[in-house]
């Protein structure tokens, strides 16, 4: 396997910060408070979108709590773009599964009233994963309607794009 780039190695090293950082993390019954409120801003007129990117976020963060301090994935065409010279200001960091996705699909469980917190941490070990990807990588999944879109693992949507690690 090919060593890490400096600037992976660094962009790991942040983002292991970013994880560890003295912050109370995102509880279960914080995650479920949130998709309770949502009808309730939206009944109070809040749009359905700005309610959904609220909780979008408190999803990110939950999910990320499962995932801290463990290798980010480097697409091959993001290390040799690395490795030529690029920065981290080339890349993109693309969530596997898009955020918008995961978030509906646990408000749907919510809903149906099968989201426990065991079942929440399984969908964020299957579902929630980020990696180092090129912009032309990013505009192949735009390109095949990946971009918002969420298939089985975010490794089959990363591999639907044709993005190999």
């Amino acid at each position: 396997m090919n060593a890490i780039p400096q600037n992976v190695a660094k962009s790991v090293k942040y983002l292991r910060f970013v994880k560890e950082r003295r912050h109370t993390p995102i509880t279960y019954a914080q995650l479920i408070t949130c998709f309770d409120c949502f009808d309730v801003m939206t009944a109070a007129g809040v749009a359905e979108n700005l309610s959904l990117k609220v909780i979008d976020h408190v999803v990110n963060v939950y999910a990320s709590n499962f995932h801290a301090g463990k290798p980010v994935p480097v697409s091959r065409a993001a290390r040799e773009v690395l490795a030529n010279g690029g920065t981290k200001r080339d890349l993109i960091l693309e969530h596997g599964t898009p955020r918008r996705a995961l978030t509906l699909l646990l408000m749907k469980e919510r809903r149906a009233n099968t989201l426990t917190e065991g079942r929440a941490k399984a969908i964020m070990e299957t579902q929630w994963a980020i990696a180092h990807i090129t912009r032309a990588e990013d505009q192949r999944l735009r390109d095949r309607g990946l971009n918002s879109k969420a298939l089985d693992t975010p490794q089959a949507r990363w591999a639907a794009a044709g993005i190999e690690f």
